[in-house]
């Protein structure tokens, strides 16, 4: 069984791999892969934060703040790359944030849902809309399906079929499938915390390891 903390070392994993092959491995295959699962498995972390967080306030402060960072170290790595500018998931996780709010809310709340979509394609954001339909898919799995139920394994496997296979056809490449096997890990995951990193440091990272790898670019290419 797999705890929240271990989906979110695996996250961090995927992550990481995915951005060394690239920015550091002129856009290795099997690198950019196993990064797919980074994405879902993010989107699933906000989806239960969300749920059980203890002040949604804070969480996403946090969440906005470390967007911002991610963004100033993002814009000066793309620069240096020389890739088309876009701009970094965490982003899209503060318009899925406030999406998660309005289906909460229901109600007259909900058109903001599509908006929340169509802003976050304008802007050019990560993976555009299709962070907001997942986390809400994650966020009505957990709430309203026991957990290792057959209704929570066909929620989570719906969630991900659907959004990737739409990415795939409207322009995103064909190895983006990948990333339906996140579903393999939240197949395993417990619903338990289990010995969680330090807050910071997960906040840390993203921000962090973008800039470690600009340093890299700037020493040696």
């Amino acid at each position: 069984m797999l705890s929240s903390a271990v989906l979110q070392i695996i996250a961090m994993l995927c992550m990481l791999i995915d951005h060394v092959g690239a920015y550091l491995m002129n856009d290795f295959w099997l690198f950019r892969v196993i990064g797919r699962l980074a994405m879902p498995l993010f989107v699933f972390g906000l989806a239960e934060g969300f749920i059980h967080t203890s002040s949604r306030k804070k969480y996403f402060v946090r969440i906005a703040i470390c967007a911002l960072i991610t963004e100033v170290v993002l814009y000066f790595l793309q620069q240096n790359v020389g890739y088309t500018l876009w701009h970094n998931i965490l982003l899209n996780f503060v318009l899925a944030f406030i999406s998660l709010i309005c289906v909460e809310k229901r109600n007259a709340l909900l058109i903001f849902v599509p908006i929340m979509a169509g802003f976050a394609e304008y802007l050019k954001l990560d993976y555009g809309w299709a962070v907001i339909v997942l986390a809400i898919g994650f966020y009505l799995t957990l709430k309203y399906t026991k957990k290792r139920s057959v209704l929570y394994f066909a929620g989570i496997a719906i969630s991900l079929l659907l959004t990737n296979a739409l990415l795939v056809v409207i322009g995103k490449t064909l190895p983006q499938m990948f990333a339906v096997l996140a579903f393999i890990p939240l197949m395993f995951y417990d619903g338990k915390k289990g010995h969680r990193l330090p807050k910071w440091f997960g906040y840390a990272f993203y921000p962090a390891h973008l800039f470690l790898i600009l340093i890299i670019r700037l020493l040696f290419y």
